[in-house]
């Protein structure tokens, strides 16, 4: 009879961050121009003004109110306008609704369970928690 051994249990206080599996490029893109947009926006606002030390107390808070309007405002047209390409982008590169075969790498449509080229068996895997009747 063959010793059968279990995987050992993960302590309950470890905590395991989850990678991101299935992120493509675009998806990367869009959170690094995010974060870009972000950081534009917190440094112009930082410095709005900070260049007026020799101008009179009324005109450099003039100018510092319009240079916080002026950062605000490139910052969400170019948000919206780098959002909006980018997301044209990373809808018009999705590929196919389906699968890809672990064999050759053929699509086969979601309502197949076998590959047409290659007869491969490529029936998604059950769910954590459904029965098979």
């Amino acid at each position: 009879m063959q010793d059968v051994t279990e995987p050992p249990n993960q302590s309950e206080d470890v905590m395991t961050i989850a990678k991101p599996q299935n992120w493509r490029l675009t998806t990367w893109s869009i959170v690094g121009f995010n974060v870009a947009m972000l950081w534009f926006l917190l440094d112009g606002l930082k410095s709005a003004g900070a260049a007026c030390a020799d101008a009179a107390p009324a005109t450099c808070e003039a100018v510092a109110t319009m240079s916080a309007v002026m950062t605000i405002g490139m910052a969400v047209f170019f948000l919206v306008a780098g959002n909006l390409i980018l997301g044209v982008v990373a809808i018009t590169t999705r590929g196919r609704a389906g699968r890809t075969c672990p064999r050759c790498w053929a699509h086969v449509s979601t309502r197949m369970a076998l590959c047409p080229q290659c007869g491969c068996e490529v029936a998604a895997k059950r769910r954590r928690g459904t029965q098979t009747a």
